[in-house]
């Protein structure tokens, strides 16, 4: 008897949760005319998503097929998502840190990644800064 008290208390509260009202989102979003409008911490709307302030780490390819599927090696632009959705793959991804900006294609997961990480091939990280860095801090929003 005590269990079934204990499960219609359980069955209660999770209908409860599950269909509390919430506040409608908002419908229009303000674009930046320029990248000076960007701000640390914000996630402004883009063409193809929210610009996301995170950090770069890299990885090698070893021969290993990746998430999205195919194979590449440690110099194409690819990157690693912290968040693997199959309609994410093959997306174009804009990097930038250091005045520097940068295009590569979202193939590969990275289940070990902070959120708003991207892990970087070698060569794509070495575009930014040399690999003994390890890490450091970017911006990215998808472009499609």
């Amino acid at each position: 008897m005590k269990f079934a008290i204990y499960f219609l208390a359980a069955f209660i509260t999770l209908v409860s949760v599950l269909f509390q009202p919430t506040a409608a989102a908002p419908t229009e979003v303000q674009v930046p005319r320029s990248s000076d409008n960007v701000t640390a911490g914000s996630d402004l709307e883009v063409r193809g998503g929210p610009i996301h302030h995170g950090r770069a780490t890299w990885f090698t390819l070893d021969g290993l097929e990746v998430a999205c599927g195919g194979w590449y090696n440690d110099y194409d632009s690819i990157v690693a998502l912290p968040f693997w959705r199959r309609e994410n793959c093959f997306r174009t991804v804009k990097i930038e840190a250091g005045g520097i900006t940068k295009y590569a294609k979202a193939v590969d997961s990275c289940p070990t990644c902070a959120h708003y990480q991207l892990d970087m091939s070698v060569g794509l990280f070495q575009d930014f800064k040399d690999l003994d860095i390890g890490i450091f801090d970017i911006t990215w929003h998808f472009v499609d």
